[in-house]
Parts: C-alpha cells; sequence; structure tokens
C-alpha cells in the first residue's frame, strides 16, 4: 500500500509468483519509476531467527526473540562495536515474517541455531559471512561469559587478554549517565537489587567504596530487613548456589582460588607447615609403596600413563590432562568453528532484532550476528556528480545485497 502511494510510481506496480516480505520493499516486486531513482526501492531478504532462540539480555536471563516482540519494549544485549569490542546496547525485537524456512548451524560447545540459510554471522575478523555458506574452517565472533568467585558477571573482551565486569561495561557505555567523582573513595557500582547478575541501568547505582560498605553495614545489622528475609531473595540465593555447583568453571576458579591460597601459607608459614605434615604418610606409606612395586599396581601406573583424555567439543585426543588444557586453550578459547549444517523441514515464524547502533547482536549459542534493518545515510553529494557512475554504483550495490 505505501509503495502504491508514492508520488513518482509511473502507471502500475507488478507482483511476481514469489513475492515475499523484505526490508526496502517487498522481494519480487517490480517497480517502474518516473523522472525518479529511489534507493529505498530495492528489495532486500531478512535473515532471521526461529522464535524459540533465545537471546543474553543485561538483567541476567535469557529471553526467546518471541518474547521480546511480544513485550514490545527495547531491551539491553550484547553487541561488538565500531572497534571490534564487545559491548552493551539497546534492542528492540520483532517477527519479520509469518513463514520462513530454516537451516541449523551446530557449533563446536554442542549447541545450535536455527536460522535463515542467507543470516549472516560475525566471523572473528569482523566479517560477515551467509549461515548456509560458514564451513568448518570459519571462526565465528565468540560470547564468553562467567560468574567469578565474587558472584559477578564477567565477558571475555575481543582485543584484550582479560575479562570485565558486565556493570561496568554499563557504565563506560553510559547506560548510568555521567559517573560521579568520589574522591576519595574509590567508585564502584552497587546492585540495588542485590543480585549481582541483574546489570540493567535501573538496577545498578555509581558510589563511593566507602558509602558502599556503610549501606552494606546497615543492612547486616536491620534483622528484619524484608529483603533478606523475602522469599524471592532466598529463592535467588538457592539458585545462585546451585548454578555454581553445575558450572565447571565457577569449580576450577574456586579450585584455583584454593591452590593459591594454600601454597600462600605455605611460603608464609614453612615452619608451621612442615610440623603439621611432618607424620604424614607414616601409616600408609608401606602399603603405597608394595602396590606400586606389585604387578597390580604397575598395571595400573602404565594405564594412567597411557591414557587418552578427549576433548568433549571436537573429540581430539591426546595424552595427560595439561594436553587437554592447552589444547582448549588455543583451539576453542577465541572462538566458535562450525561443526556441521543441516537442512530443517520446518517453516515457521521469523523473529530477529534491530540494533540501531552496532548493527549485530549475541546469541545464547555463544556466537554474534547481525540483525535486521537498514540504514540510509544523508550525504551532500549532488545526483549530477553520480550519474557518469551509476552502472558501477549499480555494480557494486548488485554484487553485496540480495536485490528482489
Amino acid at each position: 500500500k505505501a509503495t502504491m502511494t508514492h508520488p513518482k510510481l509511473f502507471s502500475h506496480l507488478a507482483a511476481m509468483p514469489d513475492m515475499h516480505m523484505g526490508i526496502g520493499c517487498t522481494i519480487g516486486s517490480v517497480i517502474p519509476m518516473k523522472d525518479a531513482i529511489v534507493p529505498a526501492f530495492v528489495g532486500v531478504d531478512i535473515g532471521c531467527f526461529t522464535g524459540e532462540t533465545t537471546v543474553p539480555c543485561l538483567d541476567g536471563k535469557e529471553y526467546t526473540l518471541k518474547e521480546l516482540a511480544d513485550s514490545k519494549e527495547s531491551c539491553w544485549i550484547y553487541s561488538v562495536d565500531n572497534e571490534g569490542e564487545i559491548t552493551v546496547t539497546q534492542a528492540t525485537a520483532k517477527c519479520t515474517r509469518e513463514e520462513a524456512q530454516f537451516i541449523r548451524v551446530h557449533l563446536d560447545n554442542e549447541k545450535y541455531i536455527d536460522c535463515t540459510p542467507d543470516h549472516q554471522f560475525r566471523l572473528r575478523n569482523g566479517k560477515y559471512k551467509k549461515a548456509e555458506d560458514l564451513t568448518p574452517d570459519d571462526s565465528l565472533t565468540p560470547l564468553y561469559k562467567r560468574i567469578d568467585k565474587d558472584g559477578y558477571l564477567r565477558v571475555k573482551l575481543l582485543k584484550r587478554s582479560w575479562e570485565k565486569r558486565v556493570h561496568w561495561m554499563m557504565a563506560h557505555a553510559g547506560a548510568l549517565g555521567k559517573l560521579p567523582s568520589v574522591t576519595p573513595q574509590k567508585l564502584l557500582i552497587h546492585h540495588i537489587d542485590f543480585n549481582k547478575e541483574n546489570n540493567l541501568s535501573s538496577n545498578l547505582k555509581a558510589m563511593g567504596n566507602a558509602d558502599h560498605s556503610k549501606l552494606h553495614a546497615k543492612i547486616a545489622v536491620d534483622r528484619d530487613n524484608s529483603h533478606w528475609q523475602s522469599p524471592e531473595f532466598e529463592k535467588r540465593r538457592l539458585e545462585g548456589i546451585q548454578r555454581s555447583k553445575e558450572n565447571p568453571e565457577i569449580q576450577a576458579e574456586r579450585a584455583r582460588v584454593g591452590t593459591e591460597n594454600f601454597r600462600k601459607y605455605m611460603d608464609d608459614n614453612p615452619e608451621h607447615f612442615k610440623e603439621s605434615v611432618k607424620d604424614n604418610g607414616k601409616r600408609g606409606g608401606k602399603y603405597l609403596s608394595a602396590y606400586n612395586k606389585s604387578a597390580k599396581g604397575r598395571a595400573k601406573s602404565k594405564e594412567i600413563a597411557n591414557r587418552m583424555y578427549t576433548c568433549d567439543i571436537c573429540e581430539e585426543t591426546g595424552k595427560s590432562p595439561i594436553f587437554l588444557h592447552n589444547h582448549r586453550k588455543k583451539e576453542h578459547g577465541s572462538n566458535h568453528r562450525i561443526v556441521k549444517i543441516e537442512q530443517l523441514t520446518i517453516t515457521a515464524p521469523a523473529y530477529c532484532l534491530t540494533v540501531p547502533e552496532y548493527h549485530n547482536f549475541a546469541l545464547s549459542a555463544g556466537v554474534f550476528v547481525h540483525n535486521c534493518g537498514m540504514c540510509a545515510v544523508g550525504t551532500d553529494i549532488q545526483l549530477d556528480v553520480l550519474k557518469p557512475h551509476f552502472d558501477q554504483i549499480y555494480r557494486e550495490i548488485k554484487g553485496r545485497i540480495p536485490v528482489g
């Protein structure tokens, strides 16, 4: 309807049999124009996902694209900025078409993504590639998140060798407004509802560390404080404990911290440590020595020495846990790869996000993808300057954009 009412439309609009929804205009339409060139009349297929595809949001929860679209509200998500670094920004979700065909992209982290064949995935080098053209040799831009030992959510950065707490990502993205000067105190970010995974701007408050300590002290002595006694807080507390038990990264971090503390104790108190362990092994030492010298013990030692360890991501094998650690760090520590792609027979509504600032977003599967939408950029270039180059411009556009 909007196309038909355009003042420069000449006589009629032709619709092809395969016409379907697009961005700019419908795919498969022919629009004759008189005395005008209208770049907006380019039909671009929309690469999208099933409604069940989930997106990690800054409140610490994951939502399906359908849930986000039905809410009709903006959401805070992870994105890669124009400098190639992970940041946070706002997005909106929408249903882009009622019927679409999908493929399933299997990743090396045992997760998969159901998307249209033309959807663009962000590669580790910053370029984009259609889902149907991805191969196991392609390195995808990853999103690695974890809960640190203090309970805060961290994200592994792409261009730097460290992780960043998400509440500081929000602060540095300007989501909290201008940060206050708290000199001589140290600036920190307080979680208003005490849920360290909820990093929405409405739940964060910048304040000095001394003021923060006073706030927590006041709450701690208030035995009747409704927050600490509320069922909601108790539920979150128990859920957090359970998540930490089931998260191997958290368990590994706790083991690392425990080992460091133990080594520090040994270094700081060598005499006390020696006294504490001087009798270790006296009772069982002779039995262990006899076992190691026995045929059974030697066989067990040989079996352990030749034990093969398999990577649970790519199934490559090697000897010793050290191999496994180094392999995972080298091959899977900075990107994700495609394992396989399969064609799905389902036809379902398609959904996507629109990210106005950076035009990409992270999925719960752990990779970044392009968003839906087109941008029109105004310039001061006069039409007469472009006329001699129309053919070249058209060839360039046709080579990069699926024109309907």
